[in-house]
């Protein structure tokens, strides 16, 4: 009879610790088997101060870099309407351009493989500094390559061009155009 007990009891013990207590579906923030915009705003809610009850931060962190910020919730938003169709790591890149690159040339960042959002190539870039938000699957090598033509060339930030790297999440890279002829950009 003590056997018997023994064994159930071990039974129903490894039953409860099969089930998982949150949703190990990123996106899927309150567990209930959709990713709508009730998780948005439930992830919305969380990067404010708001404890929403049932929140599996986990699954919160869509873009694999370790926080729980409003782009998370906008990427939740983003998958909820079908605008992206899977959730990865953002690789942030911060790219600027001399003000007379204009006049003496002109570049793009080729990308590849292409990210999440479709993109393969990012600019065309004349001038003034503009930040890109790129989403890849974690474990991706990816390769950004500076192409320029004119007089233009391109640098990146303590990089060779181009560069590639494995996508962890929370990267930032920062490249620069730069055109060679200090001709004044006109008024």
């Amino acid at each position: 009879m003590n056997r018997v007990k023994f064994f159930t009891g071990f039974l129903c013990l490894l039953c409860l610790s099969a089930t998982p207590l949150f949703s190990e579906v990123k996106g899927d923030v309150n567990n209930d088997t959709n990713i709508n915009i009730v998780d948005a705003l439930m992830t919305a809610q969380y990067t404010i101060g708001i404890q929403p009850v049932n929140f599996d931060a986990d699954a919160a962190d869509v873009n694999w870099d370790k926080t729980i910020t409003i782009v998370d919730a906008l990427m939740i938003a983003q998958y909820s309407v079908g605008v992206i169709t899977e959730f990865g790591a953002v690789i942030v890149l911060n790219i600027s351009a001399s003000d007379d690159m204009g006049y003496t040339g002109s570049g793009y960042i080729a990308v590849s493989p292409m990210s999440l959002e479709k993109t393969e190539k990012l600019g065309p870039f004349i001038y003034g500094t503009r930040t890109f938000f790129l989403h890849f699957l974690p474990g991706t090598t990816v390769t950004f390559t500076g192409v320029t033509s004119g007089k233009a060339y391109f640098q990146w930030a303590a990089r060779s061009n181009p560069v590639s790297l494995i996508v962890q999440g929370g990267e930032t890279l920062t490249g620069y155009f730069i055109a060679p002829d200090p001709t004044p950009r006109p008024r």
